[in-house]
């Protein structure tokens, strides 16, 4: 029987066993339990293709996440930013209130058609 290598990479899967990761991971994990300000939060991980950065990150929103964090992962492409709301809106959605805006309240089909819409404040 042949076994399976538990660290074949798959793009920003967590593997089976994140080998060599410990302390970054603790370390990270201590900060998002803290109610301080943590210098931990502010990391940059950098190494060739394969190094398992992005499965770290995906582990780490993992980790962050069940501790109330909200994570947003995005790719590094034009629109960014905007995914990064996106993103942390539909996360947060329960922390948010609700836009006000305009909603659909009645249609009707007359000679010409009408719409009508309400303005929630």
């Amino acid at each position: 029987m042949e076994l399976e290598n538990p660290f074949t990479p798959s793009f920003s899967e967590i593997p089976a066993h994140m080998t060599g990761r410990r302390d970054i991971v603790a370390s990270l994990e201590r900060a998002f339990r803290s109610e301080r300000r943590r210098p931990g939060l502010t990391t940059l991980f950098c190494g060739a293709k394969g190094m398992g950065k992005t499965s770290l990150m995906t582990l780490l929103a993992h980790k962050a996440e069940a501790l109330g964090w909200i994570a947003a992962s995005v790719t590094a492409l034009p629109g960014m930013l905007a995914d990064i709301e996106i993103g942390a809106r539909r996360v947060a959605r329960h922390l948010l209130p609700e836009r006000e805006g305009r909603h659909v309240s009645g249609i009707g089909i007359a000679l010409v058609g009408s719409v009508r819409f309400t303005r929630e404040e």
